[in-house]
C-alpha cells in the first residue's frame, strides 16, 4: 500500500487474471444471494445476506487491487482504493450484522449460536482492527515508524488480509451455506425430490468450491510475505 515498500510483483505473479476472477467474483456472489434469498420475500432480513456479500465482495476486490499495483504514483492510487474499499466493505458488514442482530433481538432469539454466527463476528471484528491499522498505517506510516518496521508492519498487515479473506470471509460464507435455511431454499427448487435435492446440493457445492479455488488464486501471492 505503500510506495516506500519493495516494489511490487507483476500482475503475471497472480495465478487468475482479472478477466476471470472478477466475472467469477460475480457470480460467486450472484449464487450465494440466490441461495439465500430464493425463498424469502423482500424484508428487513434481504439487507443481511445482500450487505454481507458486499462485505465480501468489495474486501477481496480490495486485496487484489494492492496485488498489482504499479510502483510511483500508480501505486499510491490503488492504495488509496484498497483503503477507501476496505472501509466499505466493514461499513457493509457492519450495516449486515445490525440487521441480524436486530432481527434475532426483536424476535427473542438468542445470538451468535452457530458456527457462520460466531465466525462472522469474529472476523468483522479482526477486519476493523486491520483496516484501522492499515488506513494507519497508509497515512501516517512513515511519520510513526523507520522504513524497515514498516516493511514488517506491512507484511503483517498482507498476512492477516490473506487469512481473512481466505479462512474468514469465504469460510464464514460457505458456513452460511450450511443453515437450514439455504436447505430449505434448495429443496423449494426441487419441489421436494430426495434425489434431485441430493443432485442439486452436490452440483452447488461443486460450483462453489470452483469459485472459491479461483477467488483465492486471484488474490493471494505468497511472495509477497517474502
Amino acid at each position: 500500500m505503500s510506495s516506500k515498500l519493495s516494489p511490487p510483483r507483476h500482475a503475471s505473479s497472480v495465478p487468475f487474471p482479472a478477466t476471470i476472477l472478477y466475472p467469477t467474483l460475480l457470480s460467486f456472489s450472484l449464487l450465494l444471494l440466490a441461495l439465500t434469498l430464493t425463498r424469502s420475500p423482500v424484508s428487513l432480513f434481504t439487507a443481511h445476506p445482500t450487505s454481507m456479500v458486499l462485505f465480501a465482495s468489495l474486501a477481496i476486490a480490495a486485496v487484489r487491487g494492492m496485488q498489482v499495483a504499479a510502483p510511483g504514483d500508480r501505486r499510491r492510487s490503488s492504495a488509496d482504493t484498497h483503503a477507501n474499499l476496505m472501509v466499505t466493505a466493514v461499513l457493509c458488514g457492519y450495516a449486515g450484522v445490525c440487521v441480524i442482530y436486530y432481527l434475532k433481538e426483536s424476535g427473542g432469539q438468542p445470538h451468535a449460536t452457530t458456527w457462520h454466527g460466531t465466525l462472522g463476528y469474529l472476523v468483522l471484528t479482526v477486519y476493523t482492527l486491520s483496516t484501522l491499522s492499515g488506513y494507519t498505517m497508509h497515512i501516517f506510516g512513515s511519520r510513526l515508524m523507520r522504513p524497515k518496521e514498516l516493511k514488517t508492519a506491512w507484511t503483517v498487515h498482507r498476512a492477516t488480509g490473506y487469512f481473512l479473506t481466505v479462512w474468514g470471509l469465504l469460510a464464514t460464507l460457505v458456513l452460511a451455506l450450511q443453515s437450514d435455511f439455504v436447505s430449505k431454499a434448495i429443496a423449494a427448487w426441487t419441489g421436494g425430490d430426495a434425489r434431485a435435492f441430493g443432485s442439486l446440493e452436490w452440483a452447488v457445492w461443486s460450483v462453489l468450491v470452483g469459485h472459491v479455488v479461483v477467488i483465492v488464486g486471484g488474490v493471494v501471492v505468497l511472495s509477497k510475505l517474502d
